[in-house]
């Protein structure tokens, strides 16, 4: 599924959840996440900029199908903006033998304007 572009301050935290949900023609049903894993990449061709599982900045509830995804001030320290050319996140979730991609999509980089 198709995601909308991220724009990470350098330094900074950044973080946000997601909902899976099944829909049917009446309600919209949380897609039980017992036993699942995620993982998080920021990419470019070249290299991974940013990995997060569960062990380090991925929370995953499994009983309302919430996923928040927390990427920590120090994965972003020391990058220039312009090593982020082309980069791109997805977040995939593995339930049983299945691996699903939730959210795919681009990154970017910003100089914050505060110079700490």
């Amino acid at each position: 599924m198709s995601a909308p572009l991220i724009s990470v301050v350098a330094g900074t935290t950044y973080a946000f959840e997601v909902e899976w949900s099944t829909e049917d023609a009446e309600r919209s049903t949380p897609v039980d996440l017992t036993g699942a894993t995620a993982r998080f990449v920021i990419a470019t061709a070249a290299r991974d900029l940013v990995e997060l599982t569960e062990a380090d900045g991925i929370t995953i509830t499994p009983e309302t199908g919430a996923l928040a995804v927390r990427i920590p001030p120090l994965a972003t320290v020391g990058w220039e903006p312009t090593d982020w050319n082309g980069a791109r996140y997805e977040l995939r979730v593995t339930l049983g033998r299945d691996v699903y991609s939730l959210l795919i999509g681009a990154a970017r980089l910003l100089d914050g304007v505060i110079d700490d």
